[in-house]
C-alpha cells in the first residue's frame, strides 16, 4: 500500500490540482492567435538555420524588440512534439505547473506555514493560465528573484545572479524593469545585506546585466542601432503624449487595470472587486506599517506599478502589465495571513476554497467555441474534402482576427499524400456570425465552433 508522508501531502494536493488546471481540455482552451502563429513560424525559421538576434516586439508594432530568449526556449519543445501546433500549449502548462510549485516552496519557506502556502498556490493555479507567449515566464522569474533577494545576506555572486534575473526578465516582458526601484528600496531599507561594491565586483555586476542584452547589441551593431533608437523614441513619445492627457485619467486607467488583473484571483464579481481589493490592499498596507516594516518594499510594489504605468499613454494597454504587482500582492497577503489570528486564516481558506470550486466548475462546464480544437476541425475537414489535391482556401476575417490556421494546415498537410495540383473546390472560411457579403454560391456549408466553411466550385466562375 502506498504511503504518503503528511508533510508531503500539501505538495501532492497542489500537484494534482495544478495538473488539472494546466492540462485539462488543453486543446479547447488554448488560443492560437497572432502571437502564437508568429512564434511557430519563427521557430520553423530557426530550425531551418535562420537564427534570429531579436525577439518579440515589446508593445505591438509600435515598440522595440526584446532579446530572442523566448524563441530559443520554444525550439526544444517544437522538436519534442514534432512541430505539432499544440507544442507551445504543453510548454505553457509545464511553466504554469513549475511556477505554482515554486510559489508553494517559496511561501512555505518564508511564511513557515504549509497550509497558507498551499492555499495561496492553489489560488494562483486556479486562474487557468493557458496563453503561450513570452509573458508566461514572468511569474516564475519573479519568484526566483524574490527567493534570491530575501537571502540573509547578498554575496557578490548572488547579487550578480539577482541582477542577471532582472535583466533577463525584462526580455520576457518590460514590466520587469519595475523591479529596479523595488530592489533599490529593499536594499536601502536593508543596507546590511548590501554586497561589496569593490571595482572587481562592479565589473561582475555589469557583466551580469549585460549578458541578456548581447543578442540585441549584436543586432544593433549590424543595423545602425535601429532597436536602441526605437526604444528611445518609444519612451520619449509615450511620456510626451501623457502630458497631453489629464493625469487623473491615466491614473484611473492604471488603477482600473490593476484591479481587473487582481480580480482573476478572486471568486467575487468584478464590481465587488472594485471595492474589496482596494480595501484589502489598504488594510494590508496599514498592518505592514504598524507591525511588519520588513515587508514594506513588497507592500509598496503595487504602488510603484500603479504610478509608473500611469505615465504610459495612450491608456489602451492591457491588464497583464500589472502582473508583477498582483503577484507581489499575493505574496504579501500570504505573509500577513500566516501571522494572523485563526479566524482570519479560516476566512482566507474559505475564500480560496470558493475560488477553487468556481474555477473547477468553469473548467468542467465551459466550452470555448474559438479554441484550437475548432480551428483544427476546420482544417481537417478541408483537407479530408480536397485530398489528394491541394485545397484552395480563402479566409474572410477582420484584421488581427481569425489567425492561427496556417500552422495547423502546415502540420496536418504532412499527414496527407497531397499532389501539386489544386482542387476545383473553393473553401471560404469565416466567422459564422459575420459571413462575407460577396460569397460564391455555396454547394455546402459546415460549422465548427464560431467558424463556418463554405464550399463552392471554381469551374462555374
Amino acid at each position: 500500500m502506498l504511503r504518503i508522508k503528511a508533510s508531503r501531502l500539501p505538495l501532492l494536493i497542489l500537484f494534482v490540482f495544478t495538473l488539472i488546471f494546466s492540462f485539462y481540455k488543453l486543446d479547447n482552451f488554448y488560443q492560437l492567435n497572432y502571437d502564437q502563429e508568429r512564434d511557430y513560424q519563427v521557430v520553423q525559421r530557426i530550425l531551418s538555420g535562420d537564427f534570429t538576434l531579436i525577439g518579440p516586439q515589446a508593445v505591438s508594432t509600435a515598440g522595440f524588440y526584446l532579446a530572442p530568449w523566448y524563441y530559443y526556449l520554444l525550439v526544444p519543445f517544437f522538436v519534442l512534439f514534432s512541430g505539432h501546433p499544440l507544442f507551445a500549449a504543453y510548454l505553457t502548462g509545464l511553466v504554469h505547473l513549475l511556477t505554482t510549485l515554486a510559489l508553494f516552496l517559496f511561501l512555505k519557506k518564508h511564511t513557515k506555514h504549509d497550509l497558507i502556502a498551499l492555499a495561496s498556490s492553489l489560488l494562483y493555479a486556479s486562474t487557468l493560465h493557458r496563453t503561450a507567449w513570452n509573458v508566461m515566464f514572468i511569474p516564475l522569474l519573479f519568484i526566483l528573484f524574490l527567493n534570491l533577494l530575501l537571502r540573509s545576506r547578498q554575496t557578490p555572486k548572488s547579487f550578480s545572479l539577482l541582477l542577471f534575473l532582472v535583466s533577463l526578465g525584462i526580455h520576457f516582458h518590460f514590466q520587469f524593469v519595475l523591479l529596479a526601484p523595488f530592489l533599490g528600496i529593499y536594499l536601502l531599507l536593508n543596507r546590511s545585506k548590501l554586497p561589496s561594491l569593490r571595482s572587481k565586483n562592479l565589473a561582475l555586476y555589469f557583466i551580469a546585466l549585460l549578458i541578456p542584452l548581447l543578442p540585441l547589441i549584436a543586432f544593433d551593431l549590424r543595423h545602425d542601432f535601429i532597436n536602441s533608437r526605437s526604444f528611445l523614441n518609444f519612451f520619449g513619445s509615450a511620456l510626451t503624449t501623457s502630458s497631453n492627457l489629464p493625469y487623473l485619467q491615466l491614473l484611473r486607467f492604471s488603477a482600473r487595470n490593476i484591479i481587473r488583473e487582481t480580480s482573476l484571483y478572486t471568486p467575487l464579481p468584478l464590481n465587488l472587486d472594485y471595492l474589496f481589493l482596494p480595501l484589502a490592499y489598504i488594510g494590508s498596507l496599514i498592518v505592514v506599517l504598524r507591525k511588519k516594516r520588513s515587508l514594506l518594499p513588497l507592500a509598496l510594489f503595487p504602488v510603484i506599478s500603479l504610478f509608473a504605468l500611469s505615465l504610459y499613454s495612450p491608456p489602451t494597454w492591457p491588464e497583464y502589465y500589472h502582473l508583477l504587482a498582483v503577484l507581489s500582492f499575493i505574496v504579501l497577503v500570504s505573509y500577513l495571513i500566516a501571522s494572523s489570528p485563526h479566524l482570519i486564516k479560516s476566512l482566507y481558506f474559505v475564500f480560496v476554497l470558493i475560488a477553487l470550486v468556481t474555477s473547477l466548475q468553469y473548467l468542467h462546464t465551459y466550452t470555448n467555441s474559438d479554441g484550437y480544437d475548432s480551428r483544427q476541425a476546420v482544417i481537417k475537414y478541408i483537407l479530408d474534402t480536397s485530398s489528394p489535391l491541394q485545397p484552395n482556401i480563402r479566409y474572410h476575417f477582420p484584421p488581427g482576427q481569425g489567425l492561427g490556421f496556417t500552422p495547423i494546415r502546415d502540420y496536418l498537410s504532412t499527414q496527407y499524400d497531397l499532389t501539386d495540383q489544386y482542387s476545383n473546390t473553393q473553401f471560404d472560411v469565416f466567422f459564422t456570425s459575420s459571413p462575407p457579403p460577396a460569397l460564391p454560391t455555396s454547394t455546402d456549408q459546415v460549422s465548427f465552433g464560431v467558424y463556418t466553411v463554405s464550399l463552392s466550385s471554381t469551374e462555374e466562375r
